[in-house]
């Protein structure tokens, strides 16, 4: 149990103060990069452990280090508050567990409800990030060719490149307008609940019209560029080494011994760190990505 608190204070201290550490801005290989977050979330949604998932944060934020991750910072900073409103929102709402830290006359904290909250925030923390350093090296062009060397269905490609580039500029513009609001007199950020909804309003208008105006213009530029178009042949190439491709074997390696693991009952206890053991190697072999290096082929 003391492992477990040791493990959420670091991660609060690693999404305080991680953001502004870069030793590197190394670039990796696009597509080996898109099977990497496939595995990363694979693990995540697969293990409910909190020691499994912190270890695999751990990693994560390792590889944010040393790989290009502008969008980390912001990220986190909005997972920072998740994770601290699931933990209170357990705490005061689910007084469930043999293993109590406080008994209080309407409130009962317990272990249990403590390590379920922090696994769930870990879960949507380790998304985020890996969607962060992900959109941080792949451009659109680049996704796009990913997804069609992957075969996906040529009428929903553009669609899920789309969805998946657009909640950066989203995430964006929702900040740039309360910061608008703030300027002019609106308290977005205190008051009663209704009073902040309210005043978040115009927010949200104006998040509604641009991303309308901005589905036009993407229409607009796809249909000038010859979408929807059977065959495209982009400049470049993107192709797996041998490397590459030795890597991306191995973290689906990963994912495989993984599901192992849960079919014989591991990897969704709460309290003892009994299999930690088997999540060191689990989870910092995704670290095997870092070796990698783009190549462009012209």
């Amino acid at each position: 149990m003391i492992i477990l608190l040791i493990f959420l204070i670091a991660t609060i201290l690693i999404l305080l103060v991680g953001g502004g550490i870069q030793i590197g801005k190394r670039s990796i290989n696009p597509p080996l990069l898109f099977i990497w977050l496939i595995v990363v979330i694979y693990l995540t949604l697969l293990f409910s452990s909190p020691y499994f998932l912190f270890l695999l944060f751990l990693s994560l934020f390792i590889e944010k280090l040393f790989l290009e991750s502008y969008l980390w910072k912001r990220f986190m900073g909005y997972s920072l508050y998740l994770l601290l409103f699931m933990v209170l929102f357990n705490l005061l709402l689910v007084q469930k567990g043999e293993h109590v830290i406080l008994q209080l006359p309407l409130i009962t904290i317990t272990w249990e409800s403590l390590s379920f909250a922090y696994s769930m925030g870990l879960r949507i923390i380790i998304m985020m990030g890996a969607f962060a350093i992900f959109n941080s090296n792949v451009s659109m062009d680049e996704l796009i060719e990913i997804l069609e060397k992957f075969k996906f269905p040529q009428s929903s490609l553009i669609t899920l490149a789309l969805s998946l580039r657009f909640f950066n500029i989203i995430a964006q513009e929702a900040s740039d307008s309360l910061q608008v609001l703030s300027l002019r007199g609106f308290n977005v950020s205190s008051g009663k609940l209704r009073d902040r909804v309210k005043s978040r309003y115009p927010a949200m208008v104006a998040l509604l019209n641009n991303s309308l105006e901005r589905g036009i213009q993407v229409a607009e530029a796809l249909e000038i560029k010859g979408f929807p178009s059977k065959t495209r042949n982009p400049w470049k190439r993107l192709r797996l080494s041998a490397k590459d491709v030795s890597i991306a074997i191995l973290l689906l390696f990963d994912a495989i011994i993984a599901t192992v693991l849960l079919f014989y009952g591991k990897g969704n206890e709460l309290l003892s760190p009994d299999n930690i053991l088997w999540y060191i190697p689990l989870s910092f072999l995704t670290l095997t990505i870092l070796t990698s290096r783009r190549e462009n082929n012209d």
